[in-house]
């Protein structure tokens, strides 16, 4: 995908902005068309094949199956073409939402190119089970007789490993990475002199409402069978676990920069020997680094991604960049920068 960048004032003319607009307007459309109308097309035929099937189909349906390969839940054919559709459309429109994002703040094109090669992969592969184990089923009179859908599974993988990479060959490769963004200035520092920058950066309400539904989750088991009592507290500790990753205090002094949880667990840190340079950058946790928490993306960063907005990107000598959301990232890296610059 592409990334025409921001020509600089002195070289801009209308034909080189002419350029660019049309070039984003091609990149926007092959997003469109990739992520969202081709996926469209694959829940669509599936859905109108699974309901060409009902009349064929026993009443009621197997829905799940379990360890031994036996069904072991049952309900109407009608939940599995309505799961299909609602989840495969949902997640369409979300990865293309997330791309056209990504385009329009100026992500690497391999990370815009993996976001939309995303969609139609979960479209076949989510088309291939549902319709695969409803289709299994047709001409049976009960939904008993149904067999292990191993091998339904087995062709779904498949067939969405060479969906994507089709999709991936096919899909133009244009421009290149952004360029390592400029350093801060340094702040000055006298021999001597001490300093330390501190921070707390949390991920935005509506994740953090995630341990808290999986909290909540997980007291449904102990409810239903006090015997289960093991399973909802491995749900609450996941619960507990998510909820620490989430919120994190960021520090930088004369070790480096270090990411600690709340209760002090050690999530990054970046020795100041390592550090080249550092500089405050813009990230969005969902387009370029595809979700919040410790995350990597398809150019070679990784680090704590917590929130939206301003993050401190320290260029190192022995791996790739790091990259931590906080405010007053500016700050931060530029006090980062005048303590290597003192050490030297």
């Amino acid at each position: 995908m592409s990334n025409p960048g921001n020509p600089s004032p002195r070289n801009v003319t209308p034909a080189s902005t002419a350029a660019v607009d049309r070039e984003k307007r091609s990149e926007r459309r092959v997003i469109v068309l990739v992520g969202l109308v081709l996926p469209l097309v694959v829940i669509a035929a599936s859905v109108a094949l699974m309901i060409s099937w009902l009349p064929r189909l026993p009443d009621p349906v197997a829905t799940h199956w379990g360890p031994s390969g036996e069904p072991d839940g049952f309900g109407s054919p009608w939940t599995a073409i309505g799961l299909l559709a609602g989840i495969g459309v949902t997640f369409s429109l979300l990865m293309t939402y997330t791309a056209l994002r990504a385009v329009a703040r100026g992500a690497a094109p391999s990370s815009v190119r993996l976001t939309v090669v995303f969609s139609p992969v979960f479209a076949v592969l989510l088309s291939v089970i549902i319709a695969g184990t409803l289709g299994m089923q047709v001409d049976l009179d009960d939904a008993t007789e149904a067999g292990g859908v191993f091998w339904i599974f087995a062709a779904a993988v498949i067939a969405a490993a060479v969906t994507g990479l089709l999709v991936w060959l096919v899909l133009p490769s244009r421009g290149s990475n952004p360029p390592t963004p400029t350093p801060e200035p340094a702040v000055a520092l006298e021999p001597g002199e001490r300093a330390v920058w501190t921070r707390t950066v949390s991920a935005p309400r509506p994740v953090l409402t995630v341990p808290i539904a999986v909290g909540a989750l997980g007291l449904v088991p102990v409810f239903l069978d006090p015997e289960m009592w093991w399973s909802s507290a491995l749900l609450v500790l996941l619960a507990a676990v998510i909820a620490l990753l989430l919120v994190a205090r960021v520090t930088v002094d004369a070790s480096g920069l270090a990411v600690r949880s709340l209760l002090g667990f050690r999530m990054l840190r970046v020795r100041l020997a390592d550090v080249v340079s550092a500089a405050a950058v813009e990230v969005d946790p969902l387009a370029e680094f595809g979700g919040w928490g410790i995350r990597f993306d398809s150019r070679g960063r990784r680090g704590v991604v917590l929130a939206e907005g301003p993050a401190i990107q320290v260029e190192r000598s022995s791996g790739g960049p790091i990259v931590v959301t906080v405010d007053d990232a500016l700050t931060g890296a530029a006090l980062l920068n005048g303590l290597v610059a003192c050490a030297r």
